[in-house]
């Protein structure tokens, strides 16, 4: 009988923490995204750091979303880009930026950003600088997207937007890998960032 009960306890602590990963990833795969940000005028695009290459060339994440940047800017002629992630991955934004004809003094540095919840604080602490409040455009991949809503809310911001990127040169593994990772960084962003 003690051993049944183990068994049945073991089960139930399994499907717990197995529940616990799922609704997020579900929630994180319902998010619903609108193109609004298309017909506003956006004053600034926050890129998020995404890894570069061995060879120091953005991953494809991060491609994807110096991509969409650049087109965002191109379009609506935006007044800041603010490039976030650690030192090497801002290093790399930057150059990519600039080989696009991106003007210098349009690019805010955040070397410090070294997770989503520093870059957000980061922002804010840049965005107190105005008087008035700017319009953000948030750009990343799709499973991404949820927690920097998360935080943009526990850190009180206004105004913003989200930009999906692409995702179809990032392998299926990966992609799944980073949605379940994604799943557990939501608690993270609920309860400790």
């Amino acid at each position: 009988m003690q051993a049944i009960m183990k068994k049945l306890t073991f089960a139930l602590i399994f499907l717990i923490l197995l529940l616990c990963i799922m609704l997020p990833f579900f929630w994180i795969n319902s998010f619903k995204f609108d193109n609004s940000y298309k017909y506003h005028n956006i004053d600034i695009v926050v890129v998020f750091g995404a890894g570069i290459n061995k060879n120091g060339t953005p991953s494809p994440a991060l491609k994807y979303r110096l991509d969409k940047c650049i087109s965002i800017h191109n379009s609506q002629g935006v007044k800041f880009i603010f490039i976030s992630g650690r030192k090497h991955e801002v290093f790399v934004m930057k150059k990519y930026l600039l080989y696009n004809e991106i003007d210098i003094n349009k690019i805010i540095d955040d070397p410090d950003g070294e997770n989503t919840a520093r870059t957000i604080k980061n922002l804010k602490k840049f965005l107190d600088n105005f008087d008035q409040p700017l319009s953000i455009a948030f750009i990343s991949q799709k499973y991404h997207l949820p927690r920097i809503s998360i935080l943009a809310k526990k850190y009180k911001l206004k105004n913003y937007f989200f930009v999906p990127t692409e995702t179809k040169d990032i392998h299926f593994f990966l992609d799944l890998w980073l949605n379940l990772r994604e799943s557990l960084a939501i608690y993270k962003a609920i309860f400790y960032d």
